[in-house]
């Protein structure tokens, strides 16, 4: 506790905030009850000129360093009392006062511990008081009256970090789970082990309440239920699973679902399908696109096919052309068959949609899938 006043107080001084003067005395004592060790009232005060607070103590065992703030008031300065009979350094900035000595205490008793000058008057109160004892150690205070601290040789029980608990992230899945990644809200995640995650030999780490598991050897955890892995946490409140992602062994997201916070419900994703219509009175030479709201896995059919189109798609754009320089005729019908993974509505956007000549023809989309080419 020492060394933290001393640094505290430093910072200060060197950071002009404050001005330290040995025995913290900012002004003499030699107007009679204005403050002089002996002679200032229990409370506050007025004499033409200076306001104070006097701050006493009743302690059973010596002071070596103290620290307060005070409210209802602002400091000015401090002064006089048993703190500065001990020799020791007392500042006050920003309505807290500092004390502490280089060896130095203050004997056991009562008394005046210190004498702060204020700008006004006002009701004076001390919070947050520390006192410690001259191995550092914080001791027991209670405050009366609102300036008198009454300091307990008892040690005051340090505040110990909160023990880490534990929490099993359960899982149900129909396929076999080669990868996982969550985050984890409302803790602190410090490590994560066990489950069927080690079993499977997974290497599972966490950084910034993000888990991360796979295998480096290709394993899998087999489909089923049980525990996926064990968190070790702190904080007090309730964890919970987002952003959870969980791939097979072909590198594909598989369907989530969280519930109970911690239990992932996991699903193979079985494709759907969706038609991309179109209506031209142009034929088609080359289209693309992509999609939203879903995944493309792959596409096929459709007037694509028959005219020989390839038809390609990667992250979710879709690129049709002929190399063989043939063309859709015009006319409507579906353009290409989708192949989708997710629960949304797939959309087309960034159309695009060429003649033999490579000219961009004029394009609008009706009900998310439908194309309609209205020509140059």
């Amino acid at each position: 506790m020492q060394k933290l006043i001393v640094t505290l107080l430093s910072i200060l001084t060197l950071s002009g905030l404050i001005g330290c003067e040995r025995g913290g005395s900012t002004a003499p004592s030699s107007q009679p009850g204005a403050g002089s060790p002996t002679s200032p009232l229990p409370g506050t005060g007025e004499k033409p000129g200076r306001t104070w607070a006097t701050v006493l103590y009743n302690s059973d065992t010596p002071i070596a360093g103290f620290q307060f703030n005070v409210t209802g008031v602002d400091i000015t300065g401090t002064r006089d009392g048993a703190a500065a009979t001990a020799g020791f350094t007392v500042s006050a900035a920003n309505d807290t006062v500092l004390g502490f000595s280089k060896g130095s205490t203050i004997p056991a008793g009562e008394g005046i511990l210190t004498v702060l000058d204020l700008s006004t008057a006002g009701n004076a109160c001390l919070t947050d008081i520390i006192v410690s004892d001259s191995n550092g150690t914080v001791l027991g205070t209670s405050v009366e009256n609102c300036l008198t601290i009454r300091v307990i040789n008892e040690l005051v029980p340090p505040e110990n970090p909160e023990s880490p608990t534990t929490r099993e992230v359960s899982y149900t899945s129909d396929v076999p789970i080669a990868g996982f990644q969550f985050d984890v809200t409302g803790v602190d995640v410090t490590g994560a082990s066990g489950g069927a995650a080690e079993t499977a030999g997974f290497t599972v780490s966490t950084a910034n309440n993000r888990v991360l598991g796979f295998s480096l050897a290709g394993d899998t955890i087999s489909a089923g239920s049980g525990t996926l892995t064990v968190l070790e946490l702190t904080g007090s409140e309730n964890a919970c699973l987002t952003n959870v992602i969980i791939s097979d062994s072909n590198g594909i997201a598989l369907e989530t679902s969280v519930t109970n916070c911690l239990t992932i419900n996991i699903s193979s994703a079985e494709p759907t399908s969706a038609n991309v219509l179109y209506d031209t009175a142009t034929p088609i030479a080359g289209f693309q696109f992509d999609v939203t709201d879903v995944n493309v896995s792959g596409v096929s059919g459709g007037a694509s096919e028959t005219a020989g189109f390839t038809v390609l798609t990667a992250n979710n754009r879709v690129l049709g052309f002929s190399f063989a320089g043939d063309t859709i005729s015009a006319g409507s019908g579906t353009l290409t068959v989708l192949a989708l993974t997710g629960s949304e509505n797939a959309c087309l956007t960034n159309v695009i949609i060429s003649d033999s000549s490579g000219n961009a023809l004029t394009t609008s989309v009706q009900n998310c899938l439908t194309l309609n080419i209205l020509g140059n």
